[in-house]
């Protein structure tokens, strides 16, 4: 009997249990929806991981050392993710000042300290050829578009770390954490190479992802902004031709060649002309500028004048081409020019009986024949070659009005110059009076004999 009841309070007991296990089921049953920050979105759609990912209270860490500021995520909505990313503004990314804070001065172990690591790798980046990148070191944080300085706390166990750039200015920190002090001098400027190119928009070069530059490797190993590539020196992994040519393809100079001067001239006569690259020339450590005149080359240095002296009437294409490492960049100028008029002068102002006047162009055109007028009547010598003075005997002058002018004119072709100067010569008709030469001490012993020969007869 005490067995049955044993087994009845066992049921009963148990009916109890099942009763408060089916009342409490509903609230296993239903799903708790987990809502994702939608940054994450905005950071995969980057191409970055979100594994992993670290939350501060203003920042996100990404993928290791990459710090996206959360007030900057609206940046980076619809934003494609390049292996190198630009992000910094033309007119910022010409003048980014760097402050590094002292304290790094301080060398708890290894070779320089991380302050002279940090000086050196802005230089290296200052250095690539063709780029408007330029760091500038400054004593004071006040303005100051980076900061360079120790942070525990933000790097954890990573090496370095650097933001992002945000609204067209550079990512403005870069922090350094306390474990890899003992790191050699070229392994700590080494990282900050790498760290000051994530302030510059570039990212790891081994993510396979987003839209990469032309002429780059969508993954490149030895490239400095490789991801994971902590303990490398930098005498041993120095920019790569990639890097460069990504950061010239990012942050290289922008070419605007254009030639200024006169559209307009004359056969030989000179008129100056410029080039204005468009860029400012401290950007440039070496270039050659060639000046071509209708393809013939006519000058080749650095300098950016030329003076162009047409030889002929008619249209002429001015060219300037820069030569920049192996890149050529050109422009043209049509520049049109007329045939000149030409100058004339002579040999003498007044022509008497028996004479000739001589008339010549000065600086004539090689290729040039000239047309000659007299006193009115056009082509009164005709044709006549650049170097050929005219001659006019007294006798075709008009010594009726006592005075005479003469003027030409220049013929290439079918292009025909202007009227000269005109020339005016006063004309005679009473030959010119000239005294006898002086007689020698001969000549006038030869005089006296004559005279009494004479006489004697």
């Amino acid at each position: 009997m005490k067995s049955l009841r044993k087994f009845q309070y066992a049921v009963a007991a148990m009916a109890m249990l099942l009763v408060a296990a089916c009342a409490v089921e509903p609230l296993y049953d239903i799903e708790t929806e987990v809502v994702e920050n939608p940054d994450y979105e905005i950071i995969r759609s980057l191409g970055m991981s979100t594994d992993g990912i670290i939350e501060k209270e203003d920042s996100y860490i990404v993928e290791g050392d990459i710090v996206l500021y959360k007030s900057s995520m609206k940046d980076y909505v619809d934003k494609t993710r390049h292996s190198f990313v630009d992000r910094i503004s033309s007119s910022r990314v010409t003048d980014i000042k760097v402050y590094i804070n002292p304290e790094l001065q301080i060398n708890n172990g290894g070779g320089s300290t991380w302050y002279q690591a940090a000086f050196d790798a802005l230089q290296e980046w200052n250095s690539i050829d063709g780029c408007i990148i330029r760091f500038t070191s400054v004593a004071s944080p006040t303005n100051a578009d980076i900061h360079v300085e120790r942070n525990q706390t933000v790097v954890g166990k990573a090496i370095a770390m650097a933001s992002y750039p945000s609204y067209g200015r550079p990512g403005p920190n870069v922090w350094i954490g306390d474990y890899y002090d003992n790191y050699t001098s070229d392994q700590k400027k080494y990282v900050m190479v790498h760290e000051f190119g994530h302030t510059l928009g570039f990212t790891h070069t081994d993510d396979q992802k987003g839209t990469y530059i032309p002429e780059t490797p969508t993954r490149e190993n030895l490239s400095v902004m490789m991801s994971s590539s902590g303990g490398r020196s930098w005498s041993n992994y120095p920019f790569t031709s990639n890097d460069k040519i990504a950061a010239r393809a990012i942050y290289g100079i922008v070419w605007s060649l254009e030639i200024t001067g006169p559209n307009t001239g004359y056969t030989q006569q000179p008129s100056a002309y410029t080039l204005n690259l468009g860029t400012n020339l401290v950007f440039l450590d070496y270039y050659v500028v060639s000046w071509y005149v209708n393809n013939v080359l006519m000058q080749a240095s650095t300098s950016l004048n030329y003076t162009m002296t047409p030889q002929t009437p008619g249209q002429h294409t001015l060219k300037a081409e820069v030569t920049y490492g192996t890149t050529t960049y050109q422009t043209t100028k049509t520049i049109t020019a007329t045939l000149a008029s030409p100058q004339i002068s002579k040999d003498k102002y007044v022509v008497y009986p028996g004479e000739i006047l001589t008339c010549t162009v000065d600086n004539p055109n090689s290729q040039a024949r000239y047309d000659w007028e007299l006193d009115g009547m056009s082509n009164w010598a005709r044709d006549w070659g650049p170097n050929q003075p005219l001659q006019i005997m007294h006798y075709y002058l008009n010594s009726n009005s006592g005075m005479s002018t003469i003027r030409c004119r220049a013929r290439i072709g079918n292009e025909v110059s202007g009227w000269s100067n005109t020339l005016t010569v006063y004309v005679s008709d009473v030959p010119l009076y000239r005294a006898p030469a002086p007689q020698t001490d001969d000549e006038e012993e030869e005089t006296e004999e004559s005279e009494e020969a004479i006489k004697t007869i």
